[in-house]
C-alpha cells in the first residue's frame, strides 16, 4: 500500500513537474499558510466536539480529556490506509477510559463517520455543475434521489434494529451498525450541522491557498466541492490516507476548472504537511490522564 501511494505521487510530481511544484510552494503567502492552519486546527476541534456530543459524553468524560484521545487517534488515522483507525483508536482509548461501553461508542462513532461519509458524497455530486458539465437543474435530482436513498436506508436499518437487535445480540458488528441507526435524530440532525461547517472550514483551507497559486483563482464553492470530491478517494484502502491517490485524483477534477496540475500538487502537499504536523505534536506532548475511579462505574445515557 505504501509502495502504491509513493508510486502515484512520484507519478504526480512528474506529470507536474517536480520544479514547477516546488516554485508554487515557495511562492505561497505565510498569512495564507497560517490561515489554513487555523482553518484545519478549527475544524479538527469542531469534529471532536460532534463526536462528544453524539457519543453523549456530556458529563460523563471531560471535553478537555476527550480532545486529547481525538487528536492521539487523528494522529493515528492519517497514517494509516483508509479512514477508519482513528474510529478504532477512539473506541479502544474510551473503552480504556471505562466512558462508555465498547458496542455503544462503537455505533456513535460509526454514525458520525456515515454522516460524514454521506455529506462529502452529496457534495461530491455537485462537481458537475461546477465544472459546467450539468446543469442545476440535472444536480437537484441527483441530490435529491442520494437523499431519498439515504433516508430509505436509514429507516430500513432503524427498523430492522427494533425487530433483529436481540435475535443479532451475539453479533456485535451487526448489533453496532444496528445501534448507530439507531442513534436519536435529534442529534443527527446536530451532528449534520457541524460536518457541514467542518467541511466549509476543510474547504476554506484549500481555497486560501489555491486563490493565490492558480493563474485563475477559483471560487470557494467550487474548491470546497472539489476537495472534498477527490478526499472521498482517501476512504478506499489502498495506500496510507490516500497518499498519491487524493492528490492524483483533486488533479484530475481541478484541472476541469482550468487549475493547472503543480498549482494543485504543491497545495496538497502543503495542507498534507500542514496536517500531519497539525495532528502528531500536540498528540506528542497532549497528557494522557488516567481514568478517573467513578469512570468504571459509568455508562452512556441511552
Amino acid at each position: 500500500m505504501t509502495l502504491l501511494g509513493l508510486c502515484l505521487m512520484a507519478w504526480a510530481l512528474q506529470l507536474a513537474g517536480i520544479g514547477r511544484v516546488m516554485t508554487v510552494i515557495g511562492s505561497m503567502n505565510p498569512l495564507s499558510i497560517a490561515g489554513a492552519a487555523l482553518a484545519v486546527v478549527a475544524g479538527t476541534i469542531l469534529g471532536a466536539r460532534n463526536l462528544y456530543d453524539i457519543a453523549e459524553l456530556r458529563g460523563i468524560l471531560g471535553f478537555s480529556t476527550f480532545l486529547g484521545i481525538f487528536w492521539r487517534s487523528w494522529a493515528i488515522g492519517i497514517s494509516l490506509p483508509g479512514q477508519v483507525a482513528d474510529m478504532f483508536s477512539t473506541a479502544w482509548q474510551l473503552k480504556r477510559y471505562r466512558a462508555s461501553h465498547l458496542p455503544f461508542i462503537a455505533s456513535r462513532i460509526l454514525a458520525d463517520k456515515l454522516i460524514t461519509v454521506a455529506c462529502m458524497a452529496a457534495t461530491a455530486a455537485c462537481i458537475p455543475f461546477f465544472t459546467g458539465r450539468a446543469t442545476g437543474a440535472s444536480t437537484l435530482w441527483a441530490l435529491t434521489g442520494m437523499l431519498a436513498a439515504g433516508l430509505a436506508g436509514w429507516l430500513g436499518a432503524r427498523h430492522l434494529r427494533n425487530r433483529l437487535t436481540p435475535a443479532a445480540s451475539g453479533w456485535r458488528f451487526v448489533r453496532v451498525i444496528l445501534d448507530a441507526a439507531g442513534t436519536p435524530v435529534p442529534l443527527v440532525l446536530r451532528n449534520l450541522g457541524v460536518t457541514l461547517l467542518k467541511m466549509a472550514l476543510t474547504g476554506l483551507a484549500y481555497w486560501l491557498l489555491l486563490r493565490e497559486t492558480s493563474l485563475v483563482a477559483p471560487s470557494y464553492l467550487a474548491t470546497t466541492t472539489i476537495a472534498h470530491g477527490a478526499g472521498l478517494v482517501a476512504y478506499v484502502p489502498v495506500s496510507f490516507n490516500g497518499l498519491g491517490t487524493v492528490e492524483v485524483s483533486a488533479m484530475a477534477l481541478f484541472a476541469l476548472i482550468g487549475l493547472r496540475g503543480q498549482s494543485v500538487l504543491g497545495v496538497y502537499l502543503v495542507l498534507r504537511g500542514l496536517t500531519i504536523t497539525i495532528a502528531w505534536l500536540p498528540s506528542l506532548f497532549w497528557p494522557n490522564h488516567a481514568p478517573r475511579a467513578h469512570d468504571d462505574e459509568a455508562r452512556p445515557v441511552g
